[in-house]
């Protein structure tokens, strides 16, 4: 034994606590069984495949499971397992006697598990392991075997000589896996990041680092039959021979079902992969055969819940997780906005309150919004016709990008008062003020959203805590910002870069969305299928959440209703990559050409800081029709690559691996 898994003890410390632990050992393995019900309760690990290892002959072989079950293959026996017991910590690795009669399980603890004729010789198990035991290796004379722990520690039992460990020194990544040479005076440890560490009398022939790779999925190391090699298998199912190891065919591994563990044979050259679902494939001579085993391919889907990124950004009004903020107007059934005319002394109104409504883009901004929701959402204004004289002059009231909050809610707030002797403000969710058109120091367009009942604006009894102010940002776009601005008010981010001047300022979605640009002579002003999906406007139906899709689905046009509108892949607890379809239709009509649009949601990431980025070419100043991907064209974000197989008037074939 050597430190580096645990604290050394010597001479006859150590002698005492073997002892006892062999005597523990006895006592556990005496208990009666569990009954069946008593056992599933008692062993909380799971049912997963975790390692396996080769039978002598190399015609068979055995899976162990996380919760100590042991499934065997081939011309392997099932001698017992240790899935009826009171698991401490979960099975991590295993190995078979030389006869095959037998094999022993290591938990993750240090404690061992002998069956047939494996005899036990010793365990960590209730010593305090400075990190815990990941495998074992047995000797050839079935007399001793070695632990190796995360930190590259390693203990010997019995026969088992020890030849060095990498205890006691950094690692990059933690230990994995070991395996011994043929004459069992030497072994070999790998690290999860496919790096080699030799000891005794086998050769080091490489490791991933080595070639340059940058790797933190190794899913093991198996020999070759020489001793004289070895493949190292990572998660995604690539697999890198070093020596005489051969090369064998490919696979690609499911990102929702990786590859756990790979073994060799010993009789000839070749492997078994094992997945996490417990199917398992063989390469070359491998242990068992090349059949297959297990249930088959797995299902990547994931439930649409597990797509909805939790909001972690600073603004918890406007953002792109979830949950929607109950603050906001309702996505859902009517919105009734109060519209409020004010002027003021330096720019006194001209004309009627009835021609600045109509000539507002108001009608146009409400059909957009409904058509956008497929019917869904509906908005009602409830104009109040009077001009109504502010009391600071246009310029003092500081309406600009600069905008504080509270500027606003004064602002909007004098208004409310004013109108509220002859307007009912009882069933109102939402205040838009429209200044006389003279009142040209309004220069923008800002969105009134209170995080808090505190900051409403009260009124007959109602708490308002959505609206706007008009500003002179509407002279060329004004059905444009009105929408954008309700958008808001609805909870939806400014998709624009805050901190950039023109043509920067939409290098994140470019002419996508109405919560980036407002030149829909540009085409694709369809809200995304993401802000759609938060505002309920599609339903969990229509989102396919899922973790890896190999084979091709249709996605629908987003600004068609029905179908599949998106697909998400999650790619961290905050971001996720969205694919979806965009036809020259709707608010669309304009686009100059029709493809698969795929962008990265971030809901860690603020308004206006890029929580949506359209991905793939484009012009640096942001994404324009170019960025739609074509049929037989592929983009790779994230580990995710999206592919499109095909297309029609009813949509995009596509596919995403990683």
């Amino acid at each position: 034994m050597v430190p580096g898994g645990a604290v050394g003890q010597t001479g006859w410390v150590r002698r005492v606590l073997l002892g006892l632990i062999v005597l523990a050992a006895a006592l556990v393995q005496a208990v009666d069984p569990l009954p069946a019900s008593a056992a599933a309760a008692a062993n909380p690990w799971p049912h997963e495949v975790i390692n396996g290892f080769s039978t002598p002959t190399g015609d068979g072989f055995w899976l162990i499971y996380a919760d100590g079950t042991v499934e065997a293959h081939g011309d392997a026996t099932h001698h017992g397992d240790a899935s009826h017991l009171v698991l401490v910590d979960p099975v991590v690795g295993g190995t078979a006697t030389p006869t095959g009669n037998g094999y022993w399980l290591v938990a993750r603890d240090g404690g061992i598990f002998s069956f047939g004729d494996a005899p036990f010789l010793g365990s960590m198990g209730g010593v305090a392991l400075n990190e815990p035991v990941f495998s074992m290796a047995a000797t050839p004379t079935a007399n001793g075997y070695w632990l190796v722990a995360r930190d590259g520690g390693i203990f010997s039992f019995g026969d088992a000589r020890f030849f060095g460990s990498m205890g006691g020194i950094a690692l990059a990544q933690p230990a994995t896996g070991i395996t011994t040479s043929p004459s069992g005076n030497g072994y070999r440890i790998v690290a999860k990041d496919g790096g080699i560490f030799s000891f005794g009398d086998v050769a080091f022939h490489g490791s991933l680092p080595g070639l340059g790779l940058t790797v933190d999925n190794s899913a093991g190391m198996a020999p070759s039959q020489s001793g004289d090699g070895y493949w190292i298998a990572q998660a995604d199912g690539s697999v890198v021979p070093f020596g005489d190891a051969a090369t064998q065919s490919g696979f690609d591994a499911l990102y929702c079902d990786p590859v756990s563990a790979i073994f060799s044979s010993p009789t000839a050259d070749g492997y078994r992969l094992v997945l996490q679902s417990g199917r398992s494939l063989g390469f070359g001579a491998a242990p068992g055969g090349t059949g297959e085993t297990g249930t088959g391919a797995v299902d990547c889907t994931l439930a649409a819940a597990d797509c909805q990124l939790p909001h972690r950004a600073l603004n918890s009004e406007v953002k792109v997780g979830w949950p929607r903020s109950t603050n906001r107007l309702p996505s859902i059934g009517t919105a009734r906005l109060a519209v409020l005319f004010v002027d003021f002394s330096d720019a006194p109104a001209a004309g009627s309150t009835t021609d600045r409504f109509h000539q507002g883009g108001f009608s146009d901004a409400e059909a957009f919004l409904e058509s956008q929701s497929f019917g869904v959402f509906d908005i009602e204004y409830v104009p109040h016709h009077t001009w109504m004289r502010m009391s600071l002059r246009s310029d003092e009231y500081g309406i600009n990008r600069g905008l504080v909050l509270f500027e606003l809610f004064a602002y909007l707030d004098e208004a409310v008062e004013l109108a509220d002797p002859s307007f009912d403000f009882s069933n109102i969710d939402g205040v838009i003020a429209v200044p006389a058109p003279s009142a040209v120091a309004l220069s923008s367009s800002p969105a009134f959203v209170a995080h808090h009942p505190a900051w409403g604006i009260e009124a007959d009894g109602a708490t308002i805590m959505s609206g706007f102010a008009r500003g002179t940002d509407w002279d060329n776009n004004d059905a444009e910002v009105i929408y954008h601005e309700l958008g808001h008010t609805l909870g939806l981010v400014d998709a624009y870069d805050r901190n950039q001047g023109w043509p920067s300022l939409h290098r994140f979605v470019g002419i996508f969305d109405p919560m980036g640009s407002l030149a829909p002579d540009e085409g694709g002003n369809e809200m995304f299928a993401w802000h759609r999906w938060q505002l309920g406007w599609l339903d969990d139906s229509q989102i396919h959440c899922t973790a890896d899709m190999p084979d091709p689905i249709l996605i629908s046009p987003v600004a068609s209703q029905g179908g599949t509108d998106a697909v998400v892949v999650p790619v961290s607890s905050t971001s996720a990559i969205v694919v979806e379809s965009r036809r020259a239709i709707g608010a669309d009509s304009a686009l100059a050409e029709t493809g698969v649009l795929v962008y990265r949601v971030d809901s860690a990431t603020t308004s206006g800081h890029g929580p949506i980025e359209v991905l793939g070419d484009h012009p640096s100043s942001g994404p324009d029709a170019t960025a739609l991907l074509q049929p037989g064209e592929s983009l790779t974000a994230d580990g995710v690559t999206v592919t499109v197989h095909g297309a029609d008037t009813n949509g995009d074939t596509v596919s995403v691996s990683r």
